[in-house]
């Protein structure tokens, strides 16, 4: 049945070297991740906890409407982005969970309908990896340059100080987590103002398609998800916690 499914085809380090190259000559790059929530939508099964959240956080009643609304956004961001990231089944997360091939991945013959040029996939956890998701690694990878981050968690990033790790300037762009799927007109309009040239982004489902626009506006645009809470101090994953598999993306002060 696995074979029904794509899989990623780049390691972390080719991964690193592509994104690393990128930086370093100023070439546009897109990567967006897709995990258990948006293969909810495309295998069309939506769960009740996420059809609460259609109704609470961004407003609709009409279910139709809303899974209509959704699914285009991440068939954009599939049709458009340079590199995808779908669960690597060995990776450490994968170990201690119970991982599936359905809830996990994307049929190959789906990708095939809604996207026509070759496709780099990544594991989806790499944002999370030491590389990326420590924040005083990651500055490494930026190589000296300012960055933008596209978050609902701007304030609490801002708190935290990330210029004085990274030793950059940043720009905030705050997006609310209730914010109209049928008309983020305005939103567009703050990605277009965006100079720096790698944006970092974590919107949840309603951006991702924020990778594949800003890249085709010259930009490294990075979908990191969950690391951004965990750089502005939250634990929304539990593997963020003390002793946690993942607990290096949490930002230590004494460093």
């Amino acid at each position: 049945m696995k074979s029904q499914y794509s899989k990623h085809n780049i390691s972390d380090t080719e991964f690193i070297k592509i994104l690393k190259n990128k930086i370093k000559n100023k070439e546009s790059l897109s990567f967006g991740r897709f995990g258990d929530g948006e293969i909810y939508f495309i295998n069309g099964i939506i769960p009740k906890k996420i059809e609460d959240q259609l109704r609470v956080i961004w407003g609709y009643s009409d279910m139709k409407k809303a899974k209509e609304d959704v699914l285009q956004i991440i068939n954009t961001a599939l049709r458009d982005c340079d590199i995808i990231g779908l669960m690597d089944p060995d990776n450490d997360i994968c170990k201690n969970i119970s991982f599936s091939y359905s809830k996990w991945s994307i049929k190959k013959d789906y990708l095939n309908k809604v996207r026509s040029k070759p496709l780099l996939i990544a594991d989806h956890m790499i944002a999370r990896s030491p590389i990326l998701g420590d924040i005083y690694k990651f500055k490494e990878i930026i190589q000296g340059n300012d960055i933008a981050i596209i978050s609902p968690r701007a304030e609490l990033l801002k708190n935290n100080k990330l210029e004085e790790i990274l030793g950059v300037n940043i720009n905030y762009i705050e997006v609310p987590l209730g914010l109209n799927l049928t008309d983020r007109s305005n939103t567009f309009k703050k990605l277009d103002n965006i100079s720096e040239l790698i944006v970092l982004y974590g919107c949840s489902i309603m951006g991702k398609d924020f990778g594949s626009y800003l890249s085709n506006r010259g930009k490294i645009a990075l979908d990191f998800g969950a690391t951004l809470d965990a750089w502005a101090g939250l634990t929304t994953r539990r593997w963020f916690s003390e002793g946690g598999l993942q607990n290096h993306c949490l930002i230590k002060r004494n460093k």
